[in-house]
């Protein structure tokens, strides 16, 4: 638990100042750049961690396989999200991030479809996994002698970071690629213009997108059933403790728990 809250409270440090990053042709104050500017560059040391910390968080998930080690093999779901946070932290604010991240760069590139690239990565592996990482912890820590059948949790994390996977690579990176390349060759102005998002390959890019995000739609109610399983399975074991009643129920369950 102390872990999941430090590494929540140094990703909320980092990050958001990080973002200002973003405001180099907005008219943001000076000041504002430069701490956007310093954080953004210091992201370079956390993320060269990345190998290290994933290869550690695969090591706990094989630990977890092990006879003496199976009281962790209770956090396996949420050791699984940190793995997805540190691929996500390399693709997503790391290579994507650092491609937007010049101000030579962002001068043909703020504000379009690489952005939009960087954004989905970065927010969804660093903020979106860490919060499924962090609601699952509570839930998990709410009740240690529940058993969880994982099999839809599992394969829902996998499909949401699959979905995820395929909205940015199939669809928006290469967009943003095509953008940029047509921001070069015609300006600025045509990359945003009604030329540009009319073109035939520019309406094929965005419909590939619904491949990915059917995925992750489909993923993501996998995890919310898991989670409704879970409630069904607590709410019927109360009532199993004390034959029926509500109040009797909730002390006895309360108790079981402290026990």
């Amino acid at each position: 638990a102390g872990v999941t809250l430090f590494t929540t409270g140094t990703f909320l440090f980092g990050g958001i100042p990080g973002m200002y990053h973003h405001n180099y042709f907005s008219g943001t104050p000076t000041m504002i750049l430069a701490v956007g500017s310093c954080f953004s560059c210091l992201e370079v040391c956390p993320l060269a961690l990345m190998g290290l910390e994933a290869s550690e968080y695969m090591a706990l998930h094989r630990a977890a396989d092990r006879p003496e080690s199976r009281w962790l093999a209770k956090y396996k779901p949420i050791v699984n999200c940190f793995i997805y946070v540190a691929f996500w932290n390399l693709v997503g604010a790391g290579f994507l991030g650092f491609i937007i991240n010049p101000p030579v760069s962002q001068y043909w590139m703020i504000g379009g479809y690489l952005t939009l690239a960087h954004g989905h990565g970065a927010l969804w592996g660093v903020y979106g996994v860490l919060a499924l990482a962090l609601s699952l912890l509570v839930l998990r820590l709410s009740d240690l002698a529940a058993k969880w059948d994982t099999f839809w949790l599992d394969w829902g994390l996998r499909l949401m970071n699959v979905g995820m996977f395929l909205q940015i690579f199939v669809s928006i990176f290469p967009l943003g690629l095509y953008q940029f390349t047509q921001a070069v060759k015609h300006d600025y102005w045509y990359a945003r213009s009604q030329h540009f998002h009319g073109d035939s390959s520019v309406q094929s890019l965005k419909l590939a997108r619904a491949l990915g995000d059917s995925i992750f739609a489909i993923a993501m109610l996998m995890v919310l059933w898991f989670v409704f399983v879970q409630f069904c399975n607590r709410q019927l074991k109360r009532s199993k403790m004390c034959g029926g009643s509500p109040g009797k129920a909730s002390s006895s369950y309360y108790q079981a728990l402290q026990g």
